[in-house]
């Protein structure tokens, strides 16, 4: 019977020592680090809209009552300014019209525009398309629209 107790006192005191070894506490980090691998990444719109990523980088729409601005950013967030390298096109869905509506875009400086008026709906869905002419790439992006201040 004595051994058997000290046996157990023995597998306490090497798990307890195991448990707070260097290795051992490095190879659960490593593990706990691991899980988190496949986390969204977030990222602050820089102008305070809504941005999403897209093949070569990211999309944000800012709206205004009707008025939607595009902009055009590239993987670390700074500017496109040369709109002329990308072709955009934007379609509005509100939920209880089966049909999206194409919107017209026009490029602006530094960004693109377009209008889209939702009437009492509380929300839409805005897909933009984006074609890259310098990349040679094409990508499609939807937002969800909030039509009301909470």
């Amino acid at each position: 019977m004595r051994i058997k107790k000290y046996h157990r006192v023995l597998l306490a005191i090497f798990f307890l020592l195991l448990g707070t070894s260097p290795a051992f506490v490095a190879t659960n980090r490593a593990l706990a680090d691991e899980e988190d691998f496949d986390a969204e990444i977030q990222v602050k719109a820089p102008k305070g809209g809504s941005i999403e990523r897209y093949e070569n980088g990211y999309i944000e729409i800012l709206r205004k009552t009707k008025f939607i601005k595009i902009y055009v950013y590239d993987k670390s967030l700074k500017p496109r300014k040369k709109m002329s390298d990308f072709s955009v096109t934007a379609d509005a869905l509100l939920p209880s019209v089966k049909d999206a509506a194409a919107l017209n875009v026009v490029p602006a400086k530094g960004y693109f525009t377009t209008e889209f008026e939702a009437g009492a709906a509380p929300s839409f869905e805005l897909d933009v398309g984006i074609v890259d002419h310098r990349n040679k790439s094409a990508d499609r992006v939807r937002f969800s629209v909030e039509t009301r201040k909470r």
